[in-house]
């Protein structure tokens, strides 16, 4: 049934894979974790989920990545901090798509264009915006398909991006994504 689960969760979020964790919690620090061990560098938005935080600090316990933080949806502050790390440093940037206390969203196409430009990983935490709203940021309607239009993700290649995603919010169950 996992595996069941999975291709659905691939299909809702139109991606090539999906690998289910416990929990949201869990999946937010197994995937920060793991990239810390690989020695990235984070570039995360100053008010990204506690659990996001969490798991930048747990896995970089050999001190083989750095976090460097950004004003909150400032682009601009997030692309000087880009042009003055190393240029050879495997770079990740660490985002919510839906930020639970001010109920804002990233800026989805500004990253797109920063990514295209320095070729960072983009990890983006769905938590609270999946089977909310779709990638336009307008209530999300699922379609006879299973799957949400999504305009926006679609132009990324599946390699250069981390969704995150739980099923404790919209769909009311046990799990991360």
């Amino acid at each position: 049934y996992h595996r069941e689960l999975e291709l659905a969760l691939m299909a809702l979020k139109k991606t090539e894979e999906c690998m289910l964790f416990s929990s949201g919690f869990a999946a937010n620090v197994g995937v920060m974790t793991s990239l810390a061990r690989l020695g990235y560098d984070f570039f995360s938005d100053e008010l990204n989920h506690a659990s996001l935080i969490d798991g930048m600090r747990m896995g970089n316990n050999n001190n083989a990545s750095r976090r460097h933080v950004y004003r909150h949806n400032d682009l601009g502050h997030l692309e000087e901090l880009l042009g003055a790390g190393c240029p050879d440093a495997k770079k990740a940037v660490v985002t919510d798509r839906l930020f639970s206390m001010d109920g804002d969203f990233c800026d989805l196409e500004g990253l797109l264009r920063l990514q295209r430009r320095f070729g960072f990983l983009l990890v983006v935490d769905e938590a609270h915006s999946t089977l909310v709203v779709d990638e336009t940021n307008e209530r999300s309607e699922v379609g006879e398909s299973g799957g949400c239009s999504s305009p926006s993700l679609a132009g990324w290649p599946n390699e250069d991006v981390i969704r995150i995603g739980t099923l404790s919010k919209a769909v009311g169950q046990t799990g991360g994504f």
